[in-house]
């Protein structure tokens, strides 16, 4: 006999975006590989899968739930482009840093390979949850245009976002060991960081206006979780790689004074 509890969990793990979880460990799984894969990679395919997904699923009826679903569809394989561009390039592999990966990717245990994807998967499905609310909004509801204005919001930081990555490598492609400190980077110290978290809150925003006024709290909570994370991480993210910019360009002057003067992430607007 099975027991009420099981039947429960049963169930939940039937109804969708739960049922993606074996397919977001698909995409994730080259990380058993090298870590990267499951961070870059498949954090972009998982995106991908999970707007497409949602799109066939839920056939939003709204305008903003089309336009969420196409966000996670066009964030995820530009990601994912860029990873495996980035990776592949020569520049990249000859680089100080390009080097130093290469040997801490090869010293990872495998026990900690497959964590880092089982984790990697689990966020992956709960920015899937995040979607969700957008995806099933009424077309013409009370909070529409908000929900709107939010995503245009997500939609400018992906495009910061791009413009960041593509700039940096540019400026690597030709001085692979030297640090960016101008376009976007003249601005804030890590731009591509900005954008990431102005992308995840935008849709953490539009989430929470498009669920329906009765949804309950644990719901609310399921689907602003996955960018909450994600949000977090790039922060961390950014002081970890101040401090790794010290110790590669310490004694570089001209990254000395960029990095006294130009903000981290949040620009000075006086």
């Amino acid at each position: 006999r099975i027991d009420d509890s099981t039947k429960t969990t049963s169930a939940m793990w039937s109804t969708f975006p739960n049922t993606l979880a074996p397919t977001l460990l698909v995409c994730c799984s080259g990380g058993v590989y090298r870590v990267i894969y499951a961070f870059g990679l498949g954090y972009g395919l998982s995106m991908a899968v999970s707007g497409y997904s949602t799109l066939l699923e839920l056939a939003p009826g709204s305008i903003e739930g089309r336009a969420a679903c196409y966000l996670y569809i066009g964030y995820g394989a530009r990601l994912a482009a860029f990873i495996l561009r980035r990776q592949s390039s020569a520049a990249f592999a000859s680089s100080t840093h390009g080097q130093a990966m290469a040997v801490r990717l090869a010293a990872t245990p495998l026990p900690v390979k497959i964590g880092i994807t089982l984790f990697v998967t689990g966020t992956q499905l709960l920015l899937a949850h995040g979607l969700q609310p957008i995806a099933a909004a009424r077309p013409g509801s009370t909070t529409s245009t908000a929900t709107a204005v939010a995503l245009a919001v997500s939609a400018a930081g992906f495009l910061l976002e791009v413009v960041a990555d593509e700039q940096k490598q540019a400026r690597k492609a030709i001085a692979p060991n030297a640090p960016v400190l101008d376009g976007l980077y003249s601005w804030v110290r890590h731009p591509n960081y900005l954008g990431e978290i102005v992308f995840w809150g935008g849709l953490l925003v539009a989430g929470q206006l498009a669920a329906a006024p009765n949804t309950c709290w644990g719901h609310r909570l399921l689907s602003a979780a996955g960018p909450l994370q994600l949000i977090f991480v790039m922060i961390g993210a950014a002081d970890r790689l101040d401090a790794r910019g010290i110790e590669r360009y310490g004694d570089n002057e001209g990254f000395k004074a960029w990095a006294a003067t130009t903000p981290s992430l949040w620009p000075r607007f006086f």
